[in-house]
């Protein structure tokens, strides 16, 4: 092998290391500790009070709906993930956050996976909806700018108002100090809001093991109808 191409492999083989090392330092995990926008029993969770999220007449007109059907159960209770943008800041849950060169990927302790991809992609053309939805980012300096679509409708983004394939969400992340981390937030959708729903989800650095959480483990709901029934023994 000449030694030129020696040294193009080596080169290929450090490219990753070098792209790892230009990345911001802020992977590892974090607490949710606070929204700007959060209510007071809100924990982290972006707000959903009308002061905040201008809701239109459909979105008022779906609420009543839901709200008037004996049998709904709001999907935290069902075990079933609440969608973007909450579950970014599940509350008492940490997040974990992994930089690679090419995709960002956050896990939190209620099993939520959510993947950012960086590495110059654009949305697909028919994307499937998932709660997590499709998100691609870029990196401005050490701000990764993150822009989210499809999310499917069963994600919730206010009580009893459900997301739309018109749901998008922008984020601008980054660490604010070597303990602190933010994530600015947009939401726009012309179905549910009058005017985009902007909030800051603010998180510390973590001083304790990511734990596990398991809905399921727990769930006595199998039925779609609450079960208050203690259990046995």
């Amino acid at each position: 092998m000449s030694a030129t191409r020696v040294l193009a492999l080596c080169c290929a083989l450090l490219l990753p290391t070098a792209a790892r090392a230009a990345l911001p330092d802020w992977s590892g995990t974090w607490f949710p500790t606070g929204s700007k926008a959060a209510d007071p029993n809100a924990g982290a969770t972006p707000s959903a009070d009308p002061s905040v999220i201008q809701l239109t007449a459909k979105a008022l007109a779906m609420r009543a709906a839901v709200k008037a059907d004996p049998h709904w159960i709001e999907n935290a209770a069902r075990c079933v993930p609440r969608g973007m943008p909450s579950d970014m800041a599940p509350p008492n849950m940490a997040v974990e956050f992994l930089l690679s060169p090419e995709r960002v990927t956050t896990i939190a302790e209620n099993g939520f996976v959510r993947r950012i991809y960086t590495d110059g992609r654009r949305h697909p053309a028919d994307p499937d909806p998932t709660f997590a939805g499709n998100s691609v980012g870029r990196w401005e300096a050490d701000t990764l700018v993150v822009d989210t679509i499809a999310i499917t409708s069963d994600a919730e983004l206010a009580p009893q108002v459900y997301e739309t394939g018109k749901t998008r969400i922008e984020e601008r992340m980054r660490r604010i100090s070597p303990d602190r981390f933010e994530i600015d937030g947009s939401v726009t959708d012309p179905d549910l809001l009058k005017r985009p729903w902007t909030y800051r989800q603010l998180f510390r650095r973590a001083t304790t093991p990511m734990g596990e959480f398991v809905c399921t483990q727990n769930n006595r709901d199998g039925t779609g109808k609450v079960d208050l029934t203690p259990p046995a023994g």
